[in-house]
């Protein structure tokens, strides 16, 4: 089953940028926080600049998620795009902490590759929804909560580390034969110049149940 949507043609710039997660990827090195935030948009992901997909029927779109390994437990905002075309992301405020799934991406459980991101760190409050995504490992459990109750379940296949600059845009975004799962944060090294993590954490997860 392919996706319902279609990536169409997507800005060339800017993944993940701000908030992160500082390499509990292999544990051997301090977290450090960013500078604070001064824009709400302080995660960056390139994403359609003209979404296609329907909106998803109120029953199916996804209100809560779950990583029980590690401890995640987040109810999940409905993100659409930022003013640049990236997609939009928690801003400051009281739902910093919380995830967010994209809603021009399928809704989980259905075809194609959902995409929920989060933020790792800020100055002000310290770890974040996704501080310890890169610490996941595959076969581990990822749970996703509709908002009619159903729990679809996705088993972690593979988790990378990629440079910004080399985000594997068509991997993420394109159309899969079984629904699939991109959670996405950001990682690696800190730029002390710009503030912003070089890398991002991505992890790719296939549906179960």
């Amino acid at each position: 089953m392919t996706s319902h949507w279609r990536a169409g043609r997507l800005t060339a710039s800017a993944v993940l940028g701000g908030a992160g997660l500082i390499l509990l990827f292999h544990g051997q090195h301090p977290v450090r926080m960013e500078p604070p935030l001064t824009v709400p948009s302080a995660i960056q992901l390139p994403a359609p600049t003209e979404p296609s997909a329907q909106p998803a029927p109120a029953a199916a779109r996804p209100v809560r998620l779950q990583v029980p390994a590690l401890g995640i437990d987040s109810s999940l905002l409905a993100l659409g795009q930022a003013k640049d075309g990236t997609v939009a992301v928690p801003a400051p405020g009281p739902d910093y902490d919380r995830a967010g799934w994209y809603r021009y991406s399928p809704t989980p459980g259905s075809g194609g590759p959902a995409i929920i991101v989060g933020h790792v760190d800020s100055a002000h409050g310290g770890p974040s929804v996704f501080f310890r995504l890169g610490a996941v490992r595959v076969a581990e459990q990822v749970l996703v909560t509709g908002a009619d109750g159903r729990v679809i379940r996705f088993t972690v296949r593979k988790v990378v580390r990629v440079a910004k600059k080399d985000f594997p845009t068509a991997l993420v975004y394109g159309d899969t034969s079984d629904p699939e799962l991109r959670l996405i944060t950001c990682g690696g090294r800190l730029d002390q110049g710009t503030g912003h993590y070089l890398d991002n954490v991505i992890v790719f997860a296939t549906r179960t149940t």
